[in-house]
């Protein structure tokens, strides 16, 4: 009820600003179609209100974003509520079967536990408890093993509990069954039941942006087409007034050059100074002249520029020569003298190596037979 009766206010809101749309719309028609109270330039206040409108539509727009986010925040918190109850509700489940099990399906109470039981043949009577055992007949003297009188009626007595068991199993598993399809019907209802409400309101939402974006368009279209029709109504006034001054143009004295008109009143050699229209014949051959004489002194100009400046590049290739020369020449002379200090260098090296081979001559002490020949020969 609370979505529905959000969703008609704001229809209702929507219409509304629609309507003062339109009728702002009119009024602004009357204003420029009016010559009277047409007023030249920008309106600023038609733009102000323009701003003022787009803001409040934006406002709107915002709000009802605002109300679906609501509603689909309600909508996850109740599904979450909803989870939370059928979690609950499987974790009880749970737990009851666990305390079913630990209280009627122990394995001391299988069926089979007599065979399993690992303290059977502690249990188990003695083969005999003494000669008065009522189980030994008058002729008995024990009680051979295996032997089991009673053996078909323990077995009925275990088949009936056997199907007893399995019936109560089977009867229990049936009612958990049956409540689990009950929860899981509930559940589907409560679940589809919250989607279609949620289908609804968002159906809702986009029929009435639907409607509110064909209205929009729909006015939009139509603003358009005025603006059109206005703007070709002032091309066509402002064309027609172009026309008249470019005829009124044309039809001057300025453009059309009248000579009578830029001579002075009170000389007539003489133009007016705000409307002169060309100067004489002998005046434009006299300019003519000064121009033809400056071309030429320009032109002797420029060959007295390109001499100078040959003279310049031939003087500097001259001294560029002379100085490669001047290079060469030195290089020529350092190559000498490097030439003349590597032969006297190589002199003196030979000359050191001759002093070295006499000095070693004439040092030697070489050993010789006339010093081998003194050992043992003097006589104590």
């Amino acid at each position: 009820f609370f979505s529905s009766h959000k969703m008609s206010f704001q229809r209702f809101s929507g219409v509304n600003a629609l309507e003062k749309r339109r009728t702002l719309e009119e009024e602004r028609k009357s204003r420029i179609l009016d010559d009277r109270s047409r007023g030249m330039g920008i309106d600023v206040a038609v733009l102000d209100a323009q701003v003022a409108e787009k803001n409040r539509i934006r406002q709107h727009n915002k709000e009802l974003d605002d109300l679906y986010n609501n509603q689909m925040n309600q909508l996850d918190e109740h599904c979450c509520a909803v989870q939370k109850e059928v979690n609950e509700f499987r974790r009880q489940r749970e737990k009851e079967d666990n305390n079913f099990r630990m209280g009627y399906q122990r394995k001391e109470q299988r069926r089979e536990w007599d065979l399993q039981d690992p303290k059977r043949l502690v249990k188990e009577p003695p083969t005999r408890l003494g000669d008065v055992d009522p189980r030994l007949g008058a002729s008995s003297i024990q009680v051979f093993g295996g032997e089991d009188v009673n053996w078909p009626t323990r077995k009925k007595a275990m088949q009936e509990q056997v199907r007893t068991w399995t019936q109560q199993q089977v009867d229990e598993k049936d009612v958990r069954k049956w409540a689990q399809y009950e929860n899981d019907r509930q559940f589907a209802e409560r679940d589809e039941e919250m989607n279609y409400k949620a289908h609804q309101m968002a159906k809702g939402l986009a029929d009435e942006r639907k409607r509110i974006a064909i209205e929009t368009a729909y006015f939009n279209k139509s603003l358009s087409e005025q603006q059109k029709m206005e703007a070709h109504r002032n091309k066509f006034r402002e064309q027609q007034v172009n026309m008249a001054e470019i005829q009124q143009a044309l039809d001057s004295d300025m453009l059309t050059e009248n000579p009578m008109a830029t001579l002075n009143a009170q000389d007539a050699t003489r133009f007016k100074n705000d409307h002169m229209k060309g100067l004489l014949s002998h005046q434009r051959q006299a300019i003519m002249d000064e121009q033809s004489r400056q071309r030429r002194e320009l032109a002797e100009r420029r060959q007295a520029a390109a001499a100078e400046e040959r003279a310049w590049d031939t003087l500097q290739h001259q001294q560029t020569r002379n100085a490669i020369l001047l290079d060469r020449q030195r290089a020529r002379e350092s190559r000498s003298k490097i030439q003349a200090l590597s032969d006297e260098r190589r002199q003196q090296a030979f000359e050191a190596a001759e002093r070295h081979h006499a000095l070693k001559k004439l040092y030697s002490n070489d050993i010789g037979e006339e010093f081998q020949g003194k050992f043992g020969s003097s006589i104590r």
